[in-house]
């Protein structure tokens, strides 16, 4: 008679490939709803669709409103800012500007439309420098770094930055003529709600706040509760997960366009 084999290894050699298989698929799949996650979450806060148009809208009107010799000496950065003596306020990889800088002919409509579609700030940079930009950390110790991240920290939130490396502009090329971006900066209630004149400051204030908190919170309640508010926001600077913004009252949106 011949003896039937004993294939009870085999079977279980067998389970082993396919649930390792298995795991793995699922991980994969994981991975990819988690990216998903997350690329959707960055959409609705960066260049949604609504606001890349009103940022056309913006751009459109400022074109007709500034002076443009104004303008370009405004944006103009000292290459020489690693010197000694040369002052900061033209070395930066960015201009921040608003309504009321000192850039127009006649600033009637750009008023207008800042109250009708409410954008708290608005920002200009060169493609030339783009590359540059993104390179930017709060560690850097380039002149240039150092006053680009302290005029982020003036005049806008900080996960600004964070924006700006999620660009993808090919910045070796001169776009139709365009030779830099104009970045809209909305601030607005999470339901849909125009902040307007000096609440928008007093509500910056309390986006920070209320960011601060959330993130202190998580990592005291998940890290170590003795971990101080400075090391928290650290985390959070490097980890960049948008669900504490989400969790608090009010949202920054940015879109960009060439101008």
């Amino acid at each position: 008679m011949i003896k039937r084999i004993n294939n009870k290894g085999f079977v279980f050699i067998e389970t082993i490939i396919t649930a390792v298989i298995l795991l793995t698929t699922l991980l994969l799949l994981y991975k990819s709803y988690s990216d998903v996650i997350i690329k959707e979450k960055r959409r609705l806060y960066y260049d949604d669709i609504t606001y890349v148009y009103q940022t056309i809208a913006i751009r459109d009107i400022l074109k007709k409103s500034y002076n443009k010799t104004t303008f370009d000496s405004a944006v103009t950065k000292n290459k020489n800012c690693n010197s000694s003596g040369v002052g900061s306020a033209y070395c930066k990889y960015i201009y921040f500007f608003n309504v009321e800088s000192p850039i127009y002919n006649d600033n009637t409509d750009m008023k207008s439309l800042r109250d009708f579609l409410n954008f708290y700030q608005l920002a200009y940079i060169n493609l030339s420098d783009i590359a540059n930009l993104k390179k930017c950390t709060p560690s850097s110790t380039d002149n240039l770094c150092k006053n680009t991240i302290k005029f982020i920290n003036s005049y806008s939130y900080n996960n600004f930055l964070d924006y700006i490396k999620t660009l993808d502009i090919d910045e070796t090329t001169n776009y139709n003529g365009h030779s830099g971006i104009l970045i809209s900066i909305f601030f607005l209630t999470k339901t849909g709600e125009k902040i307007n004149g000096a609440s928008t400051d007093i509500a910056f204030g309390k986006y920070d706040e209320c960011l601060q908190s959330k993130v202190h919170a998580f990592y005291k309640a998940n890290k170590s509760s003795s971990i101080t508010l400075a090391k928290a926001m650290n985390e959070y600077s490097l980890n960049k997960d948008l669900n504490f913004g989400i969790q608090c009252s009010y949202a920054y949106y940015y879109s960009w366009v060439y101008l």
